[in-house]
């Protein structure tokens, strides 16, 4: 949606786990109006469908930023980071 702020995308191909198979995980900066509620996560999009669906949230709770995910970096079969420029930190995630 508007204002949601696409900045960073890795493809997971046919060689990642079932979860993660042929899909785009999408950060989603986030609005700077977070008022819009807008973003503030990590979302997987199927190229075969075009379903979008939340994948890694909880960077907006309420009136409260958490973190505003920037990029996914893809390292490994089933590993990847996630950026967070807003904490200043960077995630690293395993799906098993």
């Amino acid at each position: 949606p508007a204002h949601s702020s696409p900045l960073g995308l890795e493809y997971f191909g046919p060689d990642a786990p079932s979860p993660l198979r042929n899909l785009f995980l999408v950060a989603l900066h986030g609005s700077t109006t977070k008022s819009l509620k807008r973003g503030y996560k990590v979302v997987s999009a199927s190229p075969d469908s075009g379903r979008v669906e939340d994948f890694l949230t909880g960077f907006l709770q309420g009136a409260v930023v958490n973190g505003r995910p920037a990029d996914v970096f893809r390292i490994g079969t089933n590993e990847f980071l996630v950026t967070d420029d807003r904490a200043g930190v960077v995630y690293y995630i395993e799906k098993l």
